[in-house]
């Protein structure tokens, strides 16, 4: 895992960035970026602050 990847993680969710760390080093960035993009999702089809279409292209 990149040190990028672990600054985008960080601020996300602390106590995932703190215990990914106990996962086999292969499986670090690959579950950390599946996360970032779950998270990112999410976010994005909570958002009140964008209108239902233009959620929905994004998130396409």
């Amino acid at each position: 895992m990149t040190v990028n990847e672990l600054e985008l993680l960080k601020p996300v969710s602390r106590s995932f960035y703190i215990s990914i760390r106990l996962l086999p080093r292969a499986l670090r960035q690959p579950v950390a970026l599946a996360y970032l993009l779950a998270r990112t999702s999410d976010t994005i089809a909570d958002s009140s602050a964008i209108d239902v279409e233009k959620r929905i292209a994004l998130l396409e």
